[in-house]
């Protein structure tokens, strides 16, 4: 017997109001809560839509959505977000590599690394 695909079976959206979602999205100044009500679905739907976590399989919409994510990411920072919350990776961390047995003693490591770690803790604040 052929393993039949529930969640497809349950989905409240066709793909015609998927495209209309985002296209109402992208082009007119509705937010993702006030499409919820007129589509008849949860808000979060709207957001996971939009960012490609549900009806991923829909296809001729790639650009509507790419559209609609970069008008969320403006969204959010309209909200009081710096930008470098949303764009700025981590910084990188580097390590240093030592080979330890070029000093006489642990002593004499720790002597020799105290101005670097000194340094490195300054340039952190």
């Amino acid at each position: 017997m052929p393993k039949i695909n529930t969640r497809r079976a349950q989905r409240k959206l066709t793909n015609d109001q998927v495209h209309d979602l985002l296209y109402d999205y992208v082009h007119t100044s509705a937010d993702q809560r006030q499409l919820a009500v007129k589509y008849g679905v949860h808000y979060i739907t709207v957001s996971n839509i939009i960012r490609e976590r549900v009806y991923k399989d829909i296809r001729g919409i790639d650009l509507l959505r790419y559209q609609a994510q970069q008008k969320a990411i403006k969204n959010k920072m309209g909200r009081g977000r710096r930008v470098n919350e949303l764009f700025e990776p981590e910084p990188a961390r580097t390590p240093i590599y030592i080979d330890l047995a070029s000093f006489e003693s642990v002593d004499g490591a720790i002597l020799m690394l105290e101005p670097i770690r000194e340094r490195l803790a300054g340039s952190a604040a």
